[in-house]
């Protein structure tokens, strides 16, 4: 795995952490 990729998976989890907090999404939403 690359650095960009590691990185824009590690951005993906972050963008879906605080999708979660905000929206409240239930936590199988982005399994």
């Amino acid at each position: 795995m690359s650095l960009g990729q590691k990185s824009a998976m590690l951005s993906a989890q972050n963008f879906w952490y605080l999708a979660d907090v905000c929206e409240g999404a239930p936590s199988w939403f982005h399994t």
